[in-house]
């Protein structure tokens, strides 16, 4: 929650009426920059805490999942314990979904600042500057200033992307979270057999 209050706060410094409106003062660029600095920071505090919680509890829940929706479909047991059994599955298949759709979204928009700030790096560093994008009160960057951003960018290029991850291991990606489905249906596969025995 505190996150996605964090990431709004960003993205409206950004998002005013129209981008083509925007100054671009460099103590607004500061900010921007010092706000995502303080996300990521948060970020890896959650990470560290509540990612390795969550991890643990997928990591119980995903086979117990798979063995569960293997008696509904095999065995053939009561209309009331059939209905618990699936209340039980579509309740830990809906925690894990929204755990990684969360996750996915979250790594999406923590990039999301710098992605804009990139695309109007190139007016913001020009000499002259005809202000026919953002208006005459465009600031030149000084050389300082400009040598920060663009170690706050090279810090967001790069393929170890910033976002909650399993446990501390790896990124939770759309990627990961099909290599969780795979994993699932092999549980699926092992409680079929086990049950079947």
């Amino acid at each position: 929650m505190i996150l996605s209050i964090k990431f709004k706060q960003i993205k409206t410094r950004w998002m005013k009426k129209n981008y083509e409106s925007i100054n671009f003062d460099i103590k607004l660029i500061c900010k921007i920059r010092n706000r995502t600095i303080q996300l990521l920071i948060l970020t890896e505090s959650v990470d560290r805490t509540y990612a390795v919680l969550m991890f643990l509890i997928i990591l119980v829940n995903g086979p117990m999942n798979a063995y569960v929706t293997m008696i509904i479909t095999i065995k053939s047991i009561p209309f009331t314990e059939q209905l618990l059994f699936l209340s039980m599955s579509i309740y830990q298949w809906s925690f894990i979904f929204l755990f990684h759709y969360t996750a996915i979204r979250f790594g999406q928009n923590i990039h999301y600042p710098s992605k804009y700030f990139i695309n109007h790096y190139y007016s913001l560093t020009q000499p002259n500057n005809n202000n026919h994008h953002h208006g005459s009160n465009s600031k030149m960057v000084n050389i300082r200033d400009r040598l920060q951003l663009s170690h706050w960018f090279e810090k967001f290029h790069t393929k170890r992307c910033y976002g909650l991850t399993y446990g501390r291991t790896n990124l939770i990606t759309m990627n990961s979270f099909v290599r969780f489905i795979t994993f699932y249906a092999k549980f699926m596969m092992i409680a079929y057999k086990l049950i079947d025995k």
